[in-house]
This record gives C-alpha cells, structure tokens and sequence, in this order.
C-alpha cells in the first residue's frame, strides 16, 4: 500500500514538474518563433553578414550579451529582495529562456516562461511572478529613464524626428509612481473586486524597487552601444548619442505593443523614425540587423545558460 505520508511535499513536487515542462514548452515555442525568424529573413541576414564589418558585429554580440546578462541579473536582485531563495545561475537560465517566449505571439508568454522556471528551482508562485512583473516594468522604466536623460542632446524629436514618440517619456513620472507600495495596493484591492480572488503579490518598498530600475541603467547603455556598433559595422556611424536614446525608446515602443511578438516591426519603425544621425535606408537597415544581433544573444544565452547549469548544479537550485 502506498501512502503520501507528505501530501504538501508531494504537491511541491508536482507543482515544481509542472513548472519545468510549462518552462520548457514556452521555451522551445519560443525557439521555434527564433529559427523561423531567421529562416524568414535568411536573405537579410546574409545580406547584412556580407556587407558589414565582422569584427564590429562581434561586438555588437558581446556588447549585447552583456547588456541581457545584466538584466538578468537585476531580476535575481528582484527574487531575493522579494524574499525568493535561488542562486545567480538558475536565475540566468530561467532568465533567457524564458525570454525566448516574447518570440510566442499573445505577449505573456515571456512572464510565464520565466515565472515558471524560477517556480521550478523553488521560488514561491507569488515571489516568482511578482519578480517577474518587477523585472519587466523597471526594465523599461529605466530604458525611458537613460532616453530621457539623453533627450537634451540626442536631438530626438527636432525638425526630422518623429514627435509622436515623445510620448513614452511621459511614461517616467507615471511609471515611478505606480511602484509606490499605495498604488500597488490599490490596484490589488480592485482586481480582487473585479476577479473575487485574493491575488498573491509581494510588494516591495518604493525605495526597493526604484533601486532595482537604476540598476538596470546601463544595461540600457550597453544596449545602445551595441547598436551603435552595428551602425559603424555598416559605415555610417551617426551620433552615439542618438541611436543610444533612439535605441532605449524602440525597444519601450515595442514593448508597449504587447501583441506583436518581441515588438518585431514595431521596434525597428521607431527606431527609424528616432535615428536622424542616420539616413533613413542605413537606420533600416541597422534595425533589422540589431533585431538579428540580439535573437543571436537570446538563444545563445539560453543554450549556454542550460549547458552550464547541467555541469554543475548549483545550492540555489
């Protein structure tokens, strides 16, 4: 006779096997969007090999990688001041793994990716997905930040900028607000009215989460730079200034535009219209080919991080 002389050990486990194959699934979802991205653009991907600086494209790859590598971990800072116990590593696994989900269409697929996977390593659901939510939103609250400090010299929204976008800086004030403990709370309390569901969310002090978004600042230079390096790759090199603000403020457009897989035409069109250190053909072309740079480092840092964590398990996991 068998008895489950552990019924809440039991549960943990199931809930824990659930969240590797939910993990895996997004991810491997995700990957499938990522080959046929570039199975789609193949002839610009070659295109852009042939006509452009490999050692230039090298950095663009290593400054990106860095870049991604330091988001991630500001979202470990994110689990643990939240209370979650998982170490450096497992936390960068399920980071680009998971991330590989925002290639999925429907635009939650990267929050699931990754809540799962630090579900899986032990996180609580609720320390998991609230990380998750703080990750994202500080992320490209300090996107908008670096863009914003940068405005007064990146010549932006001048004669041949596009105003339109302006308006994502508005998103500044608007998004340090709603980190605010009282607002959080506030909005919980009415979508606990509108769904009848107690919510678990761990709520950070503003002061907490404000830290977290500075330290996701340069991640955003290096970003930039990375883009800059594919625009001097192709032998037009602009304004670093400019294509690093013009940068941070795609990548936020194409967030905010959540059904469109990783912001894929949005991003590139705002970038476009924000890079007027470049000529238009050239900043066309530096958008898809920055695209194609950090799809490389997405599934990159998902192979290696998976390869790693296999060798050499860690205590956090």
């Amino acid at each position: 006779m068998n008895l489950d002389l552990d019924p809440v050990g039991g549960r943990r486990h199931r809930a824990r096997r659930w969240s590797v194959v939910a993990g895996t699934a997004i991810g491997l979802a995700g990957a499938a969007f990522v080959i046929r991205t570039l199975l789609r653009d193949r002839e610009a991907v070659t295109d852009a090999v042939a006509h452009a600086r490999p050692g230039l494209l090298a950095l663009a790859l290593l400054l990106g990688g860095f870049g991604m590598v330091s988001i991630g971990i500001a979202w470990h800072t994110a689990v643990r001041v939240l209370g979650g116990s998982i170490g450096l590593l497992p936390t960068l696994r399920a980071y680009f793994v998971g991330q590989l989900g925002k290639y999925v269409p429907g635009g939650v697929w990267a929050v699931m990716g990754r809540g799962e996977w630090v579900r899986s390593a032990g996180v609580p659901g609720a320390v998991a997905y609230s990380s998750v939510l703080l990750s994202m939103g500080s992320v490209y609250l300090a996107a908008v930040l670096l863009a914003a400090t940068l405005v007064p010299v990146a010549g932006l929204f001048g004669s041949n900028g596009d105003a339109r976008y302006g308006f994502v800086l508005l998103l500044l004030p608007l998004g340090f607000a709603l980190l605010h403990p009282r607002l959080v709370h506030a909005m919980l309390r009415g979508l606990r009215r509108v769904t009848g569901r107690d919510l678990a969310v761990q709520v950070p002090r503003w002061g907490i989460s404000s830290a977290v978004v500075l330290q996701q600042v340069p991640s955003w230079l290096l970003i930039g730079l990375a883009t800059y390096s594919v625009a001097v790759a192709f032998g037009e090199a602009g304004s670093v200034v400019n294509i690093v603000a013009a940068t941070a403020i795609s990548w936020v457009v194409g967030f905010v535009v959540l059904p469109v897989p990783g912001g894929i035409g949005v991003r590139e069109t705002a970038f476009v219209a924000l890079a007027t250190s470049l000529s238009p053909a050239i900043a066309a072309t530096v958008a898809v080919a920055a695209r194609l740079v950090f799809v490389v480092v997405d599934a990159t840092g998902a192979a290696v991080a998976t390869l790693v964590s296999r060798r050499g398990r860690t205590p956090g996991r």
